[in-house]
């Protein structure tokens, strides 16, 4: 009988362990790209059931930076979702609309790290706004700091949001799950080399 109640004992305090553990791990979305992901679509136009929400989702946080005005302070910061551009317009992207699918499928706070600027390229090549890039290419990052420190890489800016914000959450007791990344790529790319 004693064997039994300390192996129910053991069991019990398993489980109440794990799902503790599973409370405190939290779901992110990494976001990132250019116009389409920054959002051109006036929010008169979203869709009813996202509009019944306004002003804000219940359960989808965000930190958004931009290389614009949304720089390096913002990093690591949340607020609650509302669809806006990086001037600061309602305007949403294609990711207001996932988001919505995401709050409603998990019925708990989640995190989304978003970096977005229209214009910007991959291919430091090609023509892009403020000359910004998305280039991983070693070379041109070694020569060239974070966007939202006024330099020139979207990617270190991006991963730069991305450790603050992983900092942020886990400052808080919760663990970051990265569940995957949306990327929408235009057209800058377009005249480039590859």
């Amino acid at each position: 009988m004693k064997k039994n109640l300390f192996i129910l004992t053991v069991y019990t305090i398993t489980l109440l362990f794990s799902l503790t553990v599973t409370a405190q791990t939290k779901t992110v979305i990494l976001t990132a790209g250019q116009s389409n992901t920054a959002g051109r679509c006036d929010n008169a136009n979203l869709p009813d059931y996202i509009q019944a929400l306004g002003p804000a989702y219940q359960y989808c946080n965000w930190s958004y930076t931009n290389a614009a005005n949304r720089k390096a302070a913002y990093e690591g910061v949340f607020r609650k979702f509302w669809p806006e551009r990086e001037n600061g317009k309602g305007q949403f992207a294609y990711d207001a609309i996932v988001y919505y699918h995401i709050e409603k499928a998990l019925q708990q706070d989640f995190y989304v790290v978003k970096h977005a600027m229209g214009g910007t390229s991959i291919d430091p090549t090609c023509q892009s706004t403020h000359d910004n890039h998305w280039s991983a290419d070693s070379t041109w990052l070694a020569e060239n700091t974070s966007a939202n420190e006024d330099g020139h890489s979207m990617l270190k800016a991006f991963v730069s949001n991305i450790g603050r914000s992983l900092d942020t959450i886990m400052a808080k007791g919760e663990t970051p799950d990265i569940k995957c990344m949306l990327w929408h790529q235009g057209e800058s790319d377009r005249s480039g080399s590859g």
